[in-house]
C-alpha cells in the first residue's frame, strides 16, 4: 500500500507497536519527524485547503456601538493589494502556510509613511529571516534580514505582524506538524 512505508508495515506485517495514552500505533509511527508527514498528500493538501480558505477571509471593522463598518485606507492592504507584487490573496496563504509549517510562524512587515505613520505596504518575511526576542523591559523586538539586500534590521513589535500556532511562551511558534508529533511522543 501507499502508506506501508510510513507506517512500518513490510510484506503486510506491522512493526513493533507501543502505546500511547491508549493508542496502539506503530513505533515507526511515533518517531517519525515531521518532514515525512509533509511528504504525505493529505497533509499537503489539507495544508493547501486552510491557506487557501483563510487567504481569502475579508477584514473589516465593526463598531461596536452602530454595528457600521466603516471604509478605512487599511483595509485596501489587507483585503486587495498589502504590496506591488502581491494581491491580500497570495501574502495570506503565504502568512497561513508559514504559520503551520515553519518553526516561528508567520511574519508581515508593516512598512509606513515617514511623516504619517500610516501602513502603507505589508510584507511578508519568510520565518528563517526573523528573530523575535525580548529586552529586559519586557519588550518584544524583532530582528530581520532583510529579505532583499540582507540588511540586518531591528523592528519593534509594533511594525510586524507575527502569526503563531502553538506558541510555549508567547514569542516563539511551533509548528502544527512538530507540536502533533510532540503530542502523540508524550
Amino acid at each position: 500500500m501507499i502508506l506501508d512505508k510510513f507506517f512500518g508495515r513490510s510484506g503486510g506485517q506491522i512493526s513493533k507497536s507501543t502505546t500511547v495514552e491508549g493508542l496502539n500505533l506503530p513505533t515507526k509511527f511515533i518517531h517519525s519527524a515531521e518532514s515525512t508527514a509533509e511528504k504525505l498528500s493529505v497533509v499537503d493538501r489539507c495544508t493547501n485547503v486552510l491557506s487557501d480558505s483563510m487567504s481569502k477571509m475579508p477584514s473589516y471593522v465593526l463598531q461596536t456601538a452602530t454595528r457600521e463598518r466603516p471604509q478605512l485606507p487599511l483595509l485596501d492592504l489587507l483585503n486587495l493589494r498589502p504590496n506591488e507584487a502581491m494581491t491580500a490573496s497570495v501574502l495570506w496563504k503565504a502568512v497561513e502556510i508559514a504559520r503551520l509549517t515553519q518553526p516561528g510562524g508567520g511574519f508581515v512587515w508593516i512598512i509606513r509613511d515617514r511623516l504619517s505613520e500610516i501602513p502603507r505596504e505589508l510584507i511578508h518575511i519568510p520565518s528563517r529571516l526573523v528573530e523575535p526576542w525580548r529586552d529586559t523591559k519586557g519588550k518584544v523586538w524583532y530582528d530581520i534580514s532583510h529579505p532583499f539586500t540582507g540588511d540586518r534590521m531591528r523592528l519593534p513589535s509594533e511594525d510586524i505582524l507575527h502569526y503563531k500556532c502553538y506558541s510555549p511562551d508567547g514569542l516563539t511558534s511551533i509548528p502544527v506538524l512538530q507540536r502533533a508529533s510532540q503530542v502523540i511522543q508524550a
